[in-house]
């Protein structure tokens, strides 16, 4: 949804290319901890 977002705004030129990118990469670096975090909670403790 985030990248869709940030598509958008590049479009309409609210964002840079540069900046897209850099929105893109936190986009991404959250997900994935997010993705990790989720994944260590599930593990049962034991």
């Amino acid at each position: 949804m985030a990248s869709l977002r940030i598509g958008l705004d590049v479009d309409a030129g609210t964002l840079s290319v540069p900046q897209a990118e850099a929105a893109l990469h936190w986009v991404t670096t959250k997900a994935q901890d997010t993705a990790i975090q989720r994944s260590n909670d599930d593990r049962p403790h034991g």
